[in-house]
Parts: C-alpha cells; sequence; structure tokens
C-alpha cells in the first residue's frame, strides 16, 4: 500500500482543495495515477491502495474528509450499501465518491441509495471528476443526471 500525506495545505488554496482524501481502485497502477492527478490539483491524497481491505484501515488510521472508491470494491457479493456504511462508520465524516465505467440510472440510484454523495464517470474530463469531489468535499452532493431523473423525492 501507497501512503502519501502530501504537501503542507496552501493557504491560497481554495477551501475543499487542500482536505484530506482517500482513495482505492482495483489497479494499484490506476490508483496511483489517480492520485497524482488529485494532488496536481491541489487534493492533499492520504492514502492510496488498490484493495477495499486497506483502503478502510487508512479511512479508520487516517479519517480523510473524502473518500474514493471504484464501484467494483464496494459492489460485491457483501452488496454496496454495507461496504459504504463500513466506510462511513470507520471515517465518521467521511464523504463518499464512487467511481464506475458507465454511469447509468440503476447504478447511480443503487449507490446513492447507500450513501454515496457522488458518482462519477471513469470516462468523465479530469476537471469535471475534480470539481465534483471539490464539490462533495464542500458539502454539495453531486448526483450524476442519471440518479436525477430516476429518484422520486
Amino acid at each position: 500500500m501507497w501512503i502519501h500525506s502530501g504537501p503542507e495545505p496552501n493557504p491560497a488554496t481554495p477551501p475543499g482543495r487542500s482536505a484530506p482524501v482517500a482513495l482505492a481502485v482495483p489497479e494499484l497502477l490506476m490508483a496511483e495515477a489517480l492520485a497524482r492527478v488529485l494532488r496536481d490539483h491541489g487534493l492533499c491524497v492520504v492514502g492510496c491502495d488498490a484493495t477495499y481491505d486497506g483502503l478502510l484501515a487508512t479511512v479508520r488510521r487516517r479519517r480523510p474528509a473524502a473518500v474514493v472508491v471504484d464501484v467494483e470494491l464496494v459492489d460485491g457479493p457483501g452488496g454496496a450499501a454495507g461496504a459504504l456504511a463500513a466506510l462511513r462508520a470507520a471515517g465518521r465524516e467521511c464523504r463518499l465518491v464512487v467511481l464506475a465505467d458507465a454511469v447509468d440510472c440503476a447504478l447511480a440510484r443503487r449507490m446513492v441509495d447507500c450513501g454515496a454523495h457522488a458518482v462519477i464517470g471513469k470516462s468523465s474530463p479530469t476537471g469535471d471528476a475534480v470539481a465534483t469531489l471539490v464539490g462533495v468535499i464542500r458539502g454539495q452532493p453531486r448526483h450524476p443526471e442519471p440518479a436525477r431523473r430516476g429518484r422520486v423525492e
């Protein structure tokens, strides 16, 4: 597992940018690449892993403001509800963001109903994905369009 404490927050950085973020993507090379992108955009990556268990340990130890996790790691046999609930319990106030290959209405609705604050498609432009993550850190839930259309308020 790779851990990076990140640089000291820059006072000129907009609020939410320097908040600690932990992430997990099934392939370690992709996880580290995503961590690099987030750091390059001013976010402080405190944990980067390729497994759900590694992410859970990082969340318990580092208490990040946001957790980014690949849907493949949380939507398995045990179900996303339990996995996301365990991450929330471990991180208390952490915000959950799920990455998915394709975001359709059913997946988006299921992840939001399980406690995700946002679902980001892996094919999203980098700037959009970072903006979504920063918005979530600031407390602005960002639900993808399919989830908004599919929900009855």
